[in-house]
């Protein structure tokens, strides 16, 4: 059987159906918004958040800071051939002026306490410093004293009672600080040489106190070698006891 329905019913039943199509379509609009929003905060939240690639990784900044060509280490050059310069001794920086008359900045008649202070400074302390007796063919209780850098000397004889005086110098080679001998001459010289810058020298040639000649000249002995070519020693005042 058909079951009519009122005016009123009819009514009711579109205007709940108008209610719940409403919601319906309320909670798509709803979630549809929510799920925009949702998104667009996660772009945005992406977008503000910098890139992990962008920031320099604490290995990359340690390793550039740490390494030691960023640094370089600069160290002191050492001389050549290693160690430390040499340092000069007095001896290696002195030049010493001979003339008949001195030894350097010694006058000759100086005594060897004198003598050594003054020469200290320029020639450093003797190589050697020795006191022996004197000669006896010059009387008896006589002294000598030789002072000695290589094979220049500074050398004098007197009493035993005094007073000292270092009176004569003797170069006998090469080996010595470096020097100025009179004339401008050399040990080495060639004998020519010699004999042309002391024309008025004395020529000895007995051969009794050396094999060669020796030229005498201000009371300064120039001694050649036996064959008379070169120039061997030089004695200022010199000290004979032969």
């Amino acid at each position: 059987m058909i079951r009519r329905m009122t005016r009123k019913q009819i009514l009711i039943g579109s205007i709940s159906a108008v209610v719940v199509a409403g919601l319906l379509i309320g909670g798509i609009l709803l979630w549809n918004r929510s799920g925009s929003t949702a998104t667009q905060g996660t772009s945005a939240t992406t977008s503000a958040t910098p890139s992990p690639s962008a920031t320099p990784t604490p290995s990359a900044s340690i390793s550039a800071s740490a390494s030691p060509s960023a640094t370089p280490t600069l160290k002191p050059t050492p001389p050549p051939g290693g160690g430390a310069p040499p340092t000069a001794s007095p001896s290696a920086k002195a030049h010493i002026i001979l003339t008949a008359l001195s030894f350097g900045n010694v006058p000759l008649g100086d005594n060897p306490a004198d003598a050594l202070d003054r020469l200290g400074p320029v020639l450093g302390p003797p190589d050697s410093d020795v006191v022996d007796k004197g000669c006896e063919l010059k009387g008896p209780n006589r002294k000598s004293r030789i002072l000695s850098w290589g094979e220049l000397s500074l050398h004098g004889e007197y009493p035993a009672s005094g007073p000292e005086a270092l009176t004569s110098w003797t170069v006998r080679g090469t080996n010595t600080p470096s020097l100025s001998l009179p004339h401008g001459l050399v040990i080495g010289s060639p004998a020519s040489e010699v004999a042309k810058n002391m024309p008025s020298a004395t020529i000895d040639d007995s051969r009794m106190f050396n094999d060669g000649r020796i030229l005498i000249d201000d009371d300064i002995w120039w001694l050649l070698d036996a064959a008379n070519q070169h120039l061997i020693r030089v004695e200022a005042h010199p000290q004979l006891c032969e």
